[in-house]
């Protein structure tokens, strides 16, 4: 499926070494079309843009985490983000995940059906029958790398000045 309007983005995201996610698997939304959070379409996207980085929200999963594991390990600028993917199936979708685990980005998917919280979230994943190198192994030094972009950067600084929130501030005062 071809559609010039995304491959302007793909471009200029990959000219400026920006991120782009994506979201993958089922949907339960109102007029959602699952047939388009099939991973495998995103074969021809990071085959067309080799220099492109794509996060991959929620593996494909529940349907499709077979495709989206064969494409993590097929495209090395292919990372995937575990939100909404509840802490005890994640080695039920990714039995393999350790090989992939320098491409792992940590999210929560909170607020959502399931999901008690980001931190028990996050206790629950590190809770993992899987080494603890792999689970700290974690791909958020290629992301600062990334957010160390300029054009990221600075519309980051402008986004930070409009949080009232501490939290959001220090973090942004870590990633910068």
């Amino acid at each position: 499926m071809k559609l010039p309007q995304l491959e302007k983005l793909y471009q200029f995201a990959s000219d400026h070494g920006l991120p782009i996610t994506v979201h993958t698997g089922r949907s339960m939304f109102p007029g959602a079309r699952n047939k388009y959070g099939d991973p495998l379409y995103l074969d021809d996207v990071l085959t067309d843009f080799p220099k492109l980085r794509l996060i991959m929200a929620h593996g494909g999963r529940p349907l499709w985490t077979d495709r989206a594991f064969f494409l993590l390990r097929r495209f090395k600028n292919l990372y995937l983000e575990i939100s909404s993917i509840p802490p005890q199936r994640i080695l039920h979708y990714f039995p393999r995940i350790t090989e992939i685990a320098d491409r792992v980005l940590y999210g929560s998917g909170w607020p959502s059906p399931g999901v008690k919280g980001m931190r028990p979230n996050a206790e629950e994943i590190l809770k993992l029958e899987i080494p603890q190198e792999a689970k700290h192994k974690n791909s958020g030094k290629k992301l600062r790398a990334t957010l160390q972009n300029p054009v990221l950067k600075s519309s980051w600084r402008k986004l930070k000045n409009g949080f009232t929130d501490e939290v959001y501030t220090n973090i942004a005062d870590q990633l910068f």
